[in-house]
């Protein structure tokens, strides 16, 4: 049996190259690389939040998984990487009231089964506050290979 990957196997960066934006949307890919010698499995969905840094506090709701993509088990061999799909909804589009805007210095990636997360530093613009019926940010299932610019694939 392969192991689940752990935060000591996988970098985790942000491919703004491929991201993309659609109607008050901003798609981007997230690539976990498999920096381990062996072997590792990935599933299902990580757990995405907003941070005001490694050690803050989050911000905002966590990310809700898009369960209208089918969640794969991807085995990631010493080298490889595998992606997801962030959807964040533009924060600027919001009333300001109901979603009280907040600059934020990155996200916390936690894998599936896994207590410890890796933050990844980039600055975002969210909302502190949930919006009724609105999901900030949503996070797709683990896929294969490296994003496609574009294609939210």
């Amino acid at each position: 049996m392969i192991d689940a990957c752990t935060t000591a196997h996988l970098v985790v960066t942000l491919d703004l190259s491929s991201a993309g934006v659609a109607a008050g949307t901003s798609l981007i890919p997230l690539d976990f690389t498999n920096v381990g010698a062996t072997t590792c499995r990935l599933a299902g969905f990580a757990f995405v939040t907003f941070a005001t840094s490694r050690s803050g506090s989050q911000v905002g709701a966590a990310a809700t998984a898009d369960r209208s993509v089918a969640a794969k088990t991807l085995l990631l061999g010493a080298g490889q990487t595998g992606h997801l799909w962030l959807k964040i909804v533009q924060a600027a589009n919001l009333p300001t009231s109901q979603c009280r805007p907040q600059t934020v210095a990155g996200l916390r990636v936690r894998l599936p089964g896994q207590a410890s997360a890796i933050f990844v530093a980039h600055q975002f613009m969210t909302c502190a506050k949930r919006v009724h019926g609105t999901d900030i940010l949503t996070v797709e299932p683990f896929q294969a290979g490296r994003a496609h610019s574009g294609t939210a694939q």
